[in-house]
């Protein structure tokens, strides 16, 4: 079995490090923006209640967080006990919309199980983990223990399937790959949050590299034989690193890329709708709350 197994490897179509290394990247950050636009409707449900209710305000940056405008308000100390009531809420809503994704049914297509699992990983990470932070150290912990296990397992999957089309036997074969995969998005993602004092931010980014790389060297994939489509990776290789580089790009202009010290801007929903600055966003808070 064995010998077909590697003459099937030798011939058989499967993608070249550098579209990994691409996809991957440009998968990563993809996810990484879209569980920071989670992360922020969790922090607006927070200020909603909290009284913030004549505007919608939208964060989605991950070097920033949304968490903590309260405090240019005077109602810092409302806020932070409905953070604490909601938290099991929300990180339960974060949870299953992980599981969600986890579980759906996805085609054999490699590029597209694989953002699939990023997502997965980057809204435990960047979204659950954010949310419980600051919650009750029991409650903190079962939760982080469900999403570290959905890390680990989604991480276990991406390499099944790259198991199918390349050599994933040999540990040092398995931390290539991690290197290509894996370090990029986490080098990028947690130089940005440190740079912003984004605490909750660079260490996600950093429990992602050490997990992900406790599954390169910890577990062999077994040797699988699925026919999956999309292999090679082209089109993904190709498109993905551009649709990453528009949300980037779109993160950038809306909510700014400074320190956070220096000024962020927000997406305001409502009767003056627009992209406003901290500095309004201080000005106008009062008449936002009831």
């Amino acid at each position: 079995m064995s010998v077909y197994g590697d003459f099937d490897f030798r011939f058989r179509p499967k993608p070249a490090y550098w579209r990994i290394a691409l996809t991957s990247l440009g998968q990563l950050l993809i996810a990484a923006v879209l569980a920071a636009l989670f992360l922020g409707v969790a922090d607006m449900l927070v200020l909603r209640n909290s009284g913030l209710r004549r505007a919608w305000l939208i964060h989605g940056a991950p070097w920033q967080r949304l968490a903590g405008i309260e405090r240019l308000s005077g109602y810092a100390s409302i806020a932070a006990e409905e953070r604490t009531r909601a938290m099991p809420f929300l990180a339960g809503g974060a949870l299953l919309l992980a599981m969600l994704i986890y579980f759906w049914p996805l085609a054999p297509m490699l590029g597209r199980r694989m953002f699939a699992m990023s997502l997965v990983q980057m809204i435990m990470l960047f979204t659950v983990w954010p949310i419980v932070i600051a919650a009750n150290l029991y409650v903190a912990a079962a939760v982080l223990i469900v999403a570290i296990f959905f890390v680990i397992r989604a991480e276990g999957w991406i390499a099944n399937d790259l198991a199918n089309v390349i050599e994933l036997q040999r540990p040092g074969r398995r931390v290539l790959i991690w290197l290509i995969r894996v370090v990029p998005a986490s080098a990028i993602l947690g130089a940005l949050a440190y740079r912003n004092e984004y605490v909750e931010g660079w260490i996600a980014a950093a429990a992602f590299a050490a997990l992900t790389f406790f599954v390169a060297i910890a577990r062999r994939p077994p040797a699988r034989y699925e026919k999956l489509d999309g292999v090679e990776l082209r089109e993904a290789a190709a498109a993905t690193p551009i649709i990453a580089l528009l949300f980037l790009g779109a993160a950038f202009f809306v909510f700014g890329g400074e320190p956070i010290v220096i000024e962020k801007r927000l997406v305001v929903i409502g009767s003056e709708s627009g992209i406003v600055s901290r500095m309004d966003v201080r000005a106008r808070l009062p008449e936002w709350w009831q």
